[in-house]
């Protein structure tokens, strides 16, 4: 939390407040703060481009500069408001910036802020204990039993640290008069986002890690580590083959590797592309007709088919690419169906394997190719059986190896880039890469497993995402209220 800390100053060089970063340039405080710098009124409006000085006292070296405000919000009737938004000319060396999150029960939970105050300019530190609502944007705050310390002037715009959460979660914006029993006020993270919506990327970001959820294509801005299988599987696909099967161990990110990465790709490049999930589809064949109705109803031009029955008898009586055709009102130049969990073939009756065998295999076009997923423990089941295995084996199987710890560094690590704010500890990465397993050797040793386990999609970081709400951690302890922050 120090490192994220600024102490705002006027225009002589008084100190009238704090401050905290939320992103590399971005700085959040109080417009009653601002106001103070500038020598205004705290009624007046600060207008977008005004500059005040700061520092950052618990840096080495005490780095200091400027910023200019880009949101200004005054305080209102229903105590709602007092929000501004600066952003540094230059980055301050040392500054980190401060995770924080929003949380709906705080009841109890030991806190600290910091406050740059007339007679402790260098910082002193307050210990509290959150209380209940007041209103609809603010927190009670009581001081911590034995705390000698009371929040006064100097204390406005410091980051308020849950000890319980690991993480900030609000803002000082007032307090009572000093007294035995006063009382704070603090702003939560979520009343910020509401005051200056521009914020909540940085105050809130989305978590980076799916856990146990397959990737999709909503989420290939996650997908990392396995570059080089999807210009495999998407190479394969512009070749001649008609059919490329992704094999390999369940849990391995066969289908996130399809959907989050050569879906994508492909229809960045101009391919038309139905999904069917054979998992959860009641047939192949019904789950296609869904797939080609929803995808002209979302055309641009008129409904050709009434209903999903109606695009189903175009399939039997036409072929796939002529049903597009009749539905969508074009012919695909590319066209790809993408049979995902085609393990699940094997448990249609009869006459509805042979339906989607009829239908899908061998592609009658050469515009049509066919991208399927199979588990590899069912791939000797797969071959047994004469249907299955002679429309799987038509074209190309490509399989879907372990991880290599390179791959899964990434899978780690980078995900972090779409998380503003969000850091972790060092060599946090490189223990999670241990904890996780990426030699089979080892693994074994440590476990008595003979395979490692399935970490394609990031397990690891989700639990640490889940108990803290991020990977970065403060020291444990408040700062000395010396300039250095050592």
């Amino acid at each position: 939390m120090a490192a994220s800390v600024v102490r705002i100053r006027g225009g002589t060089g008084a100190i009238v407040g704090a401050g905290f970063l939320v992103a590399g340039d971005t700085i959040v405080t109080c417009a009653h703060v601002v106001s103070d710098a500038l020598e205004r009124a705290r009624d007046s409006a600060v207008e977008a481009g005004a500059v005040v000085a700061l520092d950052l006292p618990f840096a080495a070296g005490n780095p200091s500069g400027t910023a200019k405000v880009v949101h200004w919000v005054p305080v209102r009737e229903d105590q709602g408001g007092d929000v501004a938004v600066l952003r540094l000319r230059a980055p301050l060396p040392g500054a980190v910036p401060l995770p924080m999150a929003d949380v709906g029960d705080v009841w109890d939970h030991t806190t600290r802020a910091v406050g740059f105050t007339e007679d402790a300019p260098d910082g002193t530190w307050q210990q509290g204990r959150f209380r209940g609502p007041v209103g609809s944007s603010l927190v009670q705050l009581s001081r911590a039993d034995g705390q000698a310390v009371h929040v006064r002037p100097g204390f406005s715009g410091s980051p308020v640290w849950d000890d319980a959460l690991g993480v900030a979660v609000g803002m000082v914006v007032a307090s009572q008069p000093v007294r035995e029993a006063q009382q704070a006020f603090v702003m939560r993270t979520a009343a910020l986002t509401d005051e200056v919506p521009d914020l909540a990327l940085s105050l809130m970001p989305p978590k980076p890690f799916l856990g146990l959820q397959r990737f999709g294509e909503d989420a290939k801005h996650l997908f990392f580590g396995r570059e080089g299988d999807i210009g495999r599987v998407v190479a394969a696909l512009r070749g001649d083959q008609p059919v490329i099967t992704v094999c390999g161990p369940s849990g391995s990110g066969k289908s996130s590797l399809v959907l989050a990465g050569v879906v994508p790709e492909l229809r960045a490049s101009g391919w038309d592309i139905l999904i069917v999930d054979c998992g959860r589809a009641g047939t192949p064949a019904a789950a296609l007709a869904t797939e080609l109705f929803e995808r002209a109803a979302r055309g641009s031009g008129p409904a050709r088919a009434a209903h999903a029955d109606q695009v189903a008898q175009w399939l039997r009586e036409l072929g796939i690419v002529d049903a597009f055709h009749r539905a969508t009102g074009r012919s695909p130049d590319r066209l790809l169906v993408v049979l995902d969990q085609a393990e699940a073939l094997l448990y249609l009756s009869e006459p509805e394997l042979a339906e989607t065998l009829s239908l899908l295999f061998p592609p009658r076009r050469a515009s049509l190719k066919v991208l399927a997923t199979l588990r590899a423990d069912v791939l000797d089941t797969v071959l047994g059986h004469p249907g299955p295995a002679t429309a799987l084996t038509t074209g190309v199987m490509l399989p879907l190896t372990s991880m290599t710890r390179e791959q899964l560094h990434a899978v780690v690590t980078r995900p972090l880039e779409h998380a503003p704010g969000v850091t972790y500890d060092p060599g946090l990465d490189l223990r999670i890469l241990d904890d996780a397993g990426t030699d089979k050797r080892s693994w074994t040793t440590r476990t008595g497993h003979r395979s490692p386990p399935h970490v394609g999609r990031a397990k690891p970081c989700r639990r640490r995402w889940q108990a803290s709400s991020t990977p970065t951690r403060p020291s444990g302890r408040p700062p000395p209220t010396t300039r250095s922050g050592k």
